[in-house]
């Protein structure tokens, strides 16, 4: 990415899950949308100290995070305005309550998610601008 993408605002996902990446920046590629993907918390931390942070996708199945540690640090990492929207599978319950508890502004189950997502990323993520 270069230095002049990275000072505009962004839209980020966080997930491990390959195809899913391929499938949710490519999506907002097409919406004409600027929205970058990480698939660790470390790399998702560097991305959110380099430009405006509007949303954050966050899948809660990354194997790294952990709930109530990480979302308040990165909830701290980004501005006031950033937009977290968690996922995950249905079944794991607990799972999506413990991040609405720690902070996650919008909680769903992955196929919710995925249903949604158009209008999510309309509604969160920035307009590309091309320079």
């Amino acid at each position: 990415m270069s230095a002049s993408t990275t000072e505009r605002a962004v839209g980020i996902l966080c997930t491990h899950d390959l195809m899913f990446y391929s499938q949710v920046t490519g999506t907002a590629r097409l919406r004409g949308k600027n929205m970058i993907g990480v698939s660790s918390l470390d790399d998702l931390l560097v991305r959110m100290a380099e430009a405006p942070v509007t949303c954050l996708f966050l899948d809660l199945m990354l194997p790294t995070l952990d709930i109530e540690r990480d979302i308040p640090r990165i909830r701290d990492a980004g501005s006031a305005e950033t937009i977290i929207v968690a996922y995950g599978p249905h079944v794991q319950v607990d799972r999506l309550e413990r991040a609405q508890t720690a902070g996650c502004d919008q909680v769903m189950p992955r196929s919710r998610f995925s249903s949604t997502l158009n209008e999510l990323i309309d509604n969160h993520v920035p307009d590309r601008v091309e320079s």
